[in-house]
């Protein structure tokens, strides 16, 4: 299990062992980034190889890293243009991954934007595709991008594999009303969708919560709910209710 530490490292847990009604995760070890560059979030592929969101730069939002958390290059391009004469902050592009072999899918938190990118062994990389589910409004301030935040919606707080489809927790409240209203920074919209980014469905879910899982078949989802309970959810009921 790797675990990404924002303060500059990957740490390395082996895989739990049950002891009693507990879990017991074992430390393997850590490593830390070459590199003076800080990152909001990363993920490893299957090939060795990690794939971290940048917290600045000029016109890439992702980087690739060997095994050893050293730099390869910078890719893929950034939500909405950035014009030169502005600050190159991409705190606003923060969002969460998932993986499924060597290919990474990428959903922004503040803007309803979803991606993927496949990376072989060679460090050939390959847009998978890149969505954008709704229109933004911004304008160019004293060398910084200001979003609306009564127009521009906040999107996804979790997104996993399963079978062949996305799923992820979606915001859909503006940015003004997560800021005024804590309840309101909770999920209680699930949405399915398809490996190209096509939504398929949506559902809402007993509770608000963001953050999702599945058991190891798939069968069962898992969500966190923001009073830190589990709901368990049947997918084959799920995927009969929202077809």
């Amino acid at each position: 299990i790797y675990i990404y530490d924002f303060s500059r490292g990957i740490n390395t847990f082996s895989f739990p062992e049950q002891l009693g009604d507990t879990l017991e995760y074992s430390f393997v070890g850590g490593k830390r980034f070459v590199n003076d560059e800080l990152y909001m979030s990363a993920c490893r592929l299957d090939n060795g190889l990690t794939v971290a969101c940048r917290m600045s730069g000029v016109d890439n939002l992702f980087a690739l890293l060997d095994e050893n958390l050293d730099s390869i290059c910078s890719f893929g391009g950034l939500p909405l243009p950035i014009k030169d004469d502005v600050l190159k902050d991409f705190s606003m592009f923060q969002g969460v991954f998932c993986t499924e072999g060597n290919t990474f899918y990428f959903g922004c938190k503040q803007l309803p934007y979803l991606c993927a990118y496949e990376i072989d062994n060679e460090n050939r990389i390959v847009r998978k595709f890149e969505c954008h589910y709704a229109d933004l409004s911004y304008k160019y301030d004293s060398g910084r991008i200001r979003l609306d935040p009564d127009y521009n919606q906040t999107a996804f707080r979790d997104i996993k594999l399963n079978g062949d489809c996305i799923w992820g927790t979606y915001s859909g409240e503006s940015l003004r009303t997560i800021t005024e209203e804590y309840s309101k920074g909770f999920c209680q919209t699930l949405v399915v969708l398809n490996k190209t980014g096509e939504p398929l469905a949506k559902y809402k879910l007993p509770h608000q919560g963001n953050h999702i899982c599945f058991s190891e078949d798939g069968k069962q989802l898992f969500h966190v709910t923001s009073e830190t309970n589990i709901d368990l959810i049947d997918v084959g009921e799920l995927l009969g209710v929202i077809k």
